[in-house]
């Protein structure tokens, strides 16, 4: 639940990734957590491109996240009338400002949850 766990890179999944992927996956995870905590549909709490970079990753690092299969992602459509966002998925590895991913049961899988307070950092 949101507020009582935080999400965290869980070590024994066996990868080496660098930290900004790690990051990226636990915010990829926490906005899943997010979407689920609320009831809606996974891509109302898509991550945009710009936050993802932000953290450190490149684009080759996206590409490498999506070939992998830890992440999808779809270009944001929607429109100022449109009463929730809209995605196009996309199978290319062309990304575009508009861009947004979500976390897949793999990159899940790359995570954790553990209670807030247990003394470990977030990676994020």
């Amino acid at each position: 639940m949101i507020g009582e766990k935080q999400r965290r890179f869980d070590e024994s999944a066996g990868n080496r990734l660098a930290p900004p992927i790690q990051a990226a996956i636990v915010r990829l995870a926490e906005a899943y957590d997010y979407a689920r905590d609320m009831q809606c549909d996974l891509w109302d709490f898509a991550v945009e491109i710009d936050a993802l970079t932000a953290i450190g990753l490149s684009v080759d690092d996206l590409r490498w996240l999506v070939t992998s299969g830890y992440v999808r992602h779809g270009r944001e459509i929607t429109r100022r009338s449109d009463a929730a966002r809209d995605f196009r998925p996309t199978q290319d590895l062309n990304f575009t400002k508009k861009t947004c991913f979500v976390a897949t049961d793999a990159g899940l899988r790359l995570t954790t949850t553990v209670p807030i307070g247990s003394g470990l950092k977030r990676v994020a």
